[in-house]
């Protein structure tokens, strides 16, 4: 996530979301959070730090075992989104740039999979 993306989606995050319930927020296509942390320092600044504050919980999901991953997920699985279950809702779910790292028909399944894994209140961020 460049910058002004990550300036833009806070804005748009905390303009738009209540806080009171919100709880934990998904991270899809987190990769190694230490290494993102070190070359994109913004994106914690921007987003994961302040959403923290408000006492939201982070959770990095990727397809890879890395540093800082909560949850390791293949997207393309059919139960890829079943974990979300474990946390109440509302939630706000992340997928910053991640779509062009997908295969064509994969992201054609891969929004309609997560609308129908959401629940009433949540947030998703594309």
């Amino acid at each position: 996530m460049r910058q002004e993306e990550a300036s833009v989606a806070a804005q748009f995050i905390f303009e738009n979301l209540d806080f009171k319930d919100l709880s934990v927020c998904v991270n899809f296509g987190s990769g190694d959070v230490t290494r993102l942390l070190a070359k994109k320092p913004w994106i914690e600044d921007c987003l994961f730090s302040p959403l923290r504050r408000e006492g939201v919980r982070i959770i990095h999901v990727d397809q890879l075992r890395c540093a800082g991953v909560d949850i390791i997920c293949d997207l393309g699985a059919p139960q890829a989104f079943d974990f979300l279950d474990q946390f109440e809702t509302p939630r706000l779910l992340i997928l910053a740039n991640v779509m062009e790292h997908l295969e064509q028909e994969l992201r054609d399944q891969i929004l309609p999979r997560i609308y129908a894994a959401m629940r009433a209140g949540d947030a998703l961020l594309e």
